[in-house]
């Protein structure tokens, strides 16, 4: 569920790890295990399943299971895209529930579908150090930024090519 979710990914936020040497290679361990077990528990994995996964990397070769440890850089790294994956599919998920409940489709074929749509595409900040929540904004704006270019730029240039609509082309910045 969507509590269980949001619970995880600022529990995940919270994992800190520590910087180790193991046989001369660099590793990490994590430094508050009952914050690691607690976000386990939202996400209903095992918690050592979780610490393993955040602090190693598996690699299927020729049939062999290779583990290799993390440095803490690297698993600080492998915590923020976990918790951006999690987060962009909840994302996904609310606007695909909003749509589901306020889009009712017309009955008829020459009927119209009015909205009201607010965007804010001038919301994107950087700060010298970003919190979670921040980050959780930046990527928000940025998908609203992609969605806003998609629909207003390509789909609306594309239609007037379509229905041979005389027009000039308008450059734009397209970030993906």
């Amino acid at each position: 569920n969507i509590w269980e979710q949001t619970a995880a990914v600022l529990h995940l936020g919270n994992i800190q790890f520590k910087e180790l040497e193991i046989n001369n290679m660099p590793a990490s361990e994590v430094m508050n295990v009952d914050t690691a077990h607690t976000a386990a528990k939202f996400l209903h994995v095992k918690p050592d399943g979780l610490v393993k996964a955040l602090t190693n990397r598996t690699t299927f070769a020729h049939g062999e299971v290779i583990t290799t440890a993390l440095s803490g850089e690297q698993a600080h790294d492998v915590r923020d895209a976990f918790v951006k994956g999690i987060y962009g599919r909840v994302f996904i998920w609310i606007v695909l529930k909003i749509n589901r409940v306020i889009y009712k489709p017309p009955e008829n074929k020459g009927d119209f579908f009015l909205s009201i749509g607010v965007l804010d595409i001038f919301g994107f900040e950087n700060f010298a150090v970003n919190s979670f929540e921040q980050l959780c904004i930046n990527y928000t704006n940025e998908n609203l930024q992609q969605f806003f270019v998609q629909h207003i730029f390509k789909m609306e240039q594309a239609e007037y090519d379509r229905e041979n609509i005389s027009w000039e082309h308008i450059e734009f910045v397209d970030n993906q």
